[in-house]
């Protein structure tokens, strides 16, 4: 909780209770700690041949997967919303990546020209934790915005448009 509170994450009264929570600066804290690329073991980076869309759809009834970063992104904005960068690159947590990758025909690559990246499950209480979108299982919202702020590329920027959409309901997301 030291931590956490240098972090100016949480405050706490007198009695120790936590009496208020900031999200973007405990997110902010978790992210110092974490990365999507180094945190989960070994991640794994391929083509998907046929496009992301198409890879999408063969992925939307697994049960083994849950999908991260840009594609869960979007599952959680509003319909009406345009994400502010353009999905290039679908991230997923699997039960056995390389399997995962077989059965579905991607082609492994280096990570400069991936527009897959697979990490393992590390625990597997992350697929009981995920919702299910049109899209499939999608990791929970927390996860999400984790992954997208430590993911490669602009994902920084649709993390920070999903917690500005999230802070017009939400206080805690406001600061």
């Amino acid at each position: 909780m030291p931590a956490l509170i240098a972090a100016g994450a949480i405050d706490r009264d007198a009695d120790g209770t936590i009496v208020r929570v900031r999200r973007r600066a405990l997110l902010n804290r978790w992210t110092k700690d974490y990365s999507f690329l180094n945190s989960n073991g070994v991640t794994l980076d391929y083509v998907a041949p046929r496009g992301l869309q198409r890879l999408i759809e063969h992925v939307r009834d697994r049960d083994d997967i849950c999908m991260t970063g840009s594609a869960a992104a979007r599952t959680y904005l509003p319909s009406t919303s345009i994400s502010v960068i353009p999905l290039t690159l679908l991230a997923m947590y699997a039960q056995d990546p390389r399997t995962l990758a077989k059965e579905l025909g991607l082609v492994r690559v280096g990570r400069e020209s991936s527009n897959v990246i697979i990490a393992p499950l590390r625990e597997p209480s992350l697929l009981d934790q995920s919702r299910l979108s049109e899209q499939g299982l999608v990791a929970p919202l927390g996860q999400v915005l984790a992954d997208l702020l430590t993911l490669p590329g602009r994902m920084a920027q649709e993390a920070e448009q999903l917690m500005d959409f999230l802070s017009e309901t939400d206080l805690a997301w406001r600061e």
